[in-house]
Parts: structure tokens; sequence; C-alpha cells
């Protein structure tokens, strides 16, 4: 199990994170959605400590659970001049798993041209291989932040399966995306990240209502700009 408790994390004084406590079963995929600046990502640095904080995030009752983790950047980084082959083996060795056999098993989904260099892949064959990175290390723990974009039709297909899969060995995940129906496909439970904090919670049951409450929140704000400065109500025309 993951657990978070008494969640701070700021900037320069502005709050980003406030108070969160939440935890999240093994076995599971959960959905984490908000608008741009929620905090999402910065959820997810601190809670593979890439970011300071206050608070506690425990994995099975331990501490500082970096090295269980594997984390799915938006825009994952990679050093210059670097093969897909060379990425992808520093990972398995890290992971004590330096079978090559395997790198090349797994290749057979997602067909990358591993002799080549990393910096000339597109942006979506830059993030299929930074999830076959994650596979790799086999760890228990998955956060994967926006990982369907830049895929084409079949990759999404085989991230979902693969996603599943992981599900199905016990791992923890959590899943971060604008397209909500990937995150309604997959996830067993969905949250709503705003000011901070977690504000509401939702089932597979009670899936249809995420994008209403997101509708109706845009509508009310776009409403109240709309009519109170880019289209003032009309005045009645002067006559005579």
């Amino acid at each position: 199990m993951l657990k978070i408790s008494e969640l701070h994390k700021s900037y320069k004084n502005k709050a980003v994170l406030n108070n969160i406590n939440i935890e999240f079963e093994d076995g599971h995929i959960y959905g984490i959605i908000g608008h741009n600046g929620a905090g999402k990502s910065t959820l997810y640095k601190c809670i593979c400590s890439l970011e300071s904080y206050k608070g506690h995030i425990y994995h099975n009752e331990f501490d500082r659970l970096s090295h269980n983790i594997c984390f799915l950047e938006t825009t994952p980084y990679f050093y210059p001049k670097l093969t897909g082959i060379e990425y992808l083996t520093f990972y398995r060795k890290i992971a004590d798993k330096p079978d090559k056999g395997m790198i090349q098993e797994w290749n057979t989904l997602f067909d990358l041209p591993l002799s080549e260099y990393i910096e000339n892949y597109s942006t979506g064959m830059k993030k299929k291989i930074s999830f076959l990175s994650l596979l790799l290390q086999d760890k228990p723990i998955y956060i994967l932040d926006e990982p369907f974009n830049g895929l084409d039709m079949d990759s999404v297909l085989i991230f979902k399966t693969l996603i599943e899969r992981l599900r199905s060995q016990g791992k923890t995940i959590l899943i971060s995306s604008h397209i909500i129906s990937t995150l309604t496909d997959l996830c067993d439970s969905i949250y709503l990240l705003e000011n901070g904090n977690f504000i509401k919670s939702y089932n597979p049951s009670d899936y249809h209502n995420i994008e209403k409450d997101l509708y109706v929140n845009i509508k009310s704000k776009i409403l109240k700009i709309t009519q109170t400065n880019l289209y003032p109500p009309r005045q009645p025309p002067i006559v005579g």
C-alpha cells in the first residue's frame, strides 16, 4: 500500500499541495485528473523523492520509497548520443537483470530502432522506450504522467494492455491524463486534484459524472468572464 500523510509542498510561500492524506492499494490503477498547474506532476515528484516536502509518504510502512518506484515523466529526458539499446541495457543492469534477450523480446511489441540514437526518435517512440525501461525494472509502484501523449492508436492499446497486466501482478499504478476516456477504461478509481488537494473521487459506477462535473465548472467560469468582460449586457437603444 502507498500511503500519503499530511503532505505539504510550497514554492516561494505558494502552496501547491496542501495537507494531502490518501491511500493507494496494491493491485489497483488510480487516475489523477486536474487542470494544468493543479499539482499532479508535483505530487508525483514528491512521491519519487525528486522534490522536498513536508509530511510522510510510505510504501508498506517504509518511508523513502523512491527505490520502489518507476516514474514515466510527461516529457522524458535522454542524454545525447545514446542509443536505444544502451539506454535499456543501463536500466536492466541497475535492476540487476542484465539479460539482453529480455530487451529484444519486449521490443517485439514496440518495434523500436534500438541501434539508433534516441535523440532522433519521434515523440511517440521516445514515450515507448521510456515505458519499456520501466517494464524492464519490474518495481512495485508505477507512476505514469500523461503516458498516452504522442502515441498512435496501436501503441495506446499496447500501453493499456500492459498497464492492466501490471495491475494483475499486484502493482500500484497512478496515471494522469487529459484524455478522460483512457482513464475510465483503465482505472479502479479516479481522483480530482484541485487547489492543492483531492476534492472528489469517482468509482466506475459514476465515471459518467466526471466530464459533466468538469463541464459545469468550466461553463460557470466562462459565463462569469464573458458576462463581465467580453460581452457586457446590451444597452437599450436610445429613441428620439
